[in-house]
């Protein structure tokens, strides 16, 4: 990956282009914060649209996390993406974290937002707090016991992978723990979309993108943790975001469809 600089009066301008790639993106932000010190300079500004789309969701959410890590308050980051939908996924990894962070499409919106006045003190930044996977719960039920039986199997399987705990875990057994995660889910997917099916619900094409999707994010991940250091407490915090997502939000229509009908 590429990282030029511009030093403006107000701001640093960081101009990023090349593959969004875990091992690259780190190499960057490494980089920007060496220049961010240099400068010593508490506006930043990052243009991303000149890098490539992640191959996972996985890579926006570990970019938001090493974010966070990197540039906390006081430092105010503006980020230039060519879609700020499609990458809202990070912000909010980052913003959760603790990151003062914005995400923009164009740079004139950036530069105003970098130079209005803020109270840095009484803005509203979450603290990092130590992640834990949720326990089963009543809201996560569907009320379809076939389905609320396997999502709870999941969820089990999330906990067994976070409880490897950080770097007391080979990457051998991690990919086996995933790998195990990701052929579950297999099934699990399989199951549902046979109730969906039966039952007529319209919005099946659509629901089996996202979970053709979440088995291609897992594969990548999988793929990618051969050649990256990556924490099973961010994996797992990704996987517990999109069961939460994906379970209160999508598999509950199919439940309010069943009682429709």
């Amino acid at each position: 990956m590429n990282v030029s600089f511009r030093v403006q009066n107000d701001y640093l301008l960081a101009l990023c282009s090349g593959k969004w790639e875990p091992k690259a993106i780190r190499s960057a932000l490494i980089s920007i914060e060496k220049a961010v010190s240099t400068y010593h300079k508490d506006h930043l500004l990052i243009d991303w649209r000149g890098v490539l789309k992640p191959l996972t969701d996985y890579f926006r959410f570990e970019l938001g996390e090493q974010l966070a890590l990197r540039f906390r308050n006081p430092i105010q980051i503006a980020m230039i993406v060519n879609n700020r939908l499609e990458n809202q996924f990070m912000e909010d990894a980052a913003v959760n974290r603790g990151a003062f962070l914005k995400l923009f499409e164009n740079e004139s919106g950036a530069v105003t937002w970098l130079d209005e006045p803020v109270d840095l003190e009484a803005e509203e930044v979450t603290a990092l707090k130590s992640f834990q996977v949720p326990s089963w719960r009543k809201d996560f039920e569907l009320g379809i016991a076939e389905i609320d039986f396997q999502h709870q199997y999941f969820l089990k399987l999330v906990h067994r992978f976070s409880d490897l705990g950080e770097g007391q875990v080979s990457r051998e057994k991690m990919t086996r723990y995933l790998d195990e995660l990701v052929y579950y889910a297999r099934f699990h997917f399989c199951s549902e979309e046979n109730v969906m099916q039966e039952c007529g619900y319209p919005e099946l094409p659509a629901h089996k993108l996202q979970h053709e999707k979440l088995i291609h994010d897992l594969s990548v991940v999988i793929d990618a943790a051969e050649a990256v250091d990556f924490s099973t407490s961010s994996i797992s915090e990704f996987l517990v975001e999109w069961f939460l997502t994906h379970t209160v939000t999508e598999d509950h229509l199919i439940a309010e469809f069943l009682q429709q009908s």
